[in-house]
């Protein structure tokens, strides 16, 4: 019986996650021009910044997850990553990574392999995210913040 409860609810979560958006004025997927800011501190103390226009493309799975792949090319590197997040009507939390580079004056690029933990708010032409940014390789520890702006189209 246990077994039987288990895997009714495990359909029914499928099920409901696979269906698509509920909100008609919702699209499936959805497109973003963005602006992404991302401030790190590496434990050499010397602080890296990255502000850059960008590209967000939210699959909407559902009417509670959003998968959400992205890319801002800047002057002073590029950043190309994503998050999985759950959605609680226009608020929505979640959990990804990406790579983010730096250019170096002498043109070889700098890469970190990054977490990031992201909560933030989503309307129907609208998004801002604000999300905790560690790296993943080895080398010096580097933390920071990625901020998100964006107009959905």
């Amino acid at each position: 019986m246990k077994k039987f409860v288990l895997v009714f609810l495990l359909m029914g979560l499928t099920a409901g996650a696979v269906r698509g958006a509920d909100d008609p004025a919702e699209k499936k997927v959805q497109l973003a021009l963005t602006l992404s800011g991302f401030y790190l501190v590496p434990d050499t103390g010397s602080t890296r910044s990255l502000l850059a226009p960008g590209l967000r493309v939210d699959l909407n799975l559902g009417k509670s997850f959003i998968l959400a792949p992205e890319a801002s090319l800047g002057f002073t590197g590029l950043y190309v990553g994503g998050t999985f997040n759950y959605r609680l009507r226009k608020f929505f939390v979640g959990a990804g990574g990406g790579l983010i580079y730096f250019y170096k004056e002498a043109q070889d690029i700098q890469g970190d392999g990054v977490l990031k933990i992201q909560a933030g708010a989503k309307g129907s032409h609208w998004l801002v995210a604000a999300a905790y940014v560690s790296n993943i390789l080895s080398g010096g520890w580097l933390n920071g913040v990625h901020l998100t702006a964006g107009y959905i189209f």
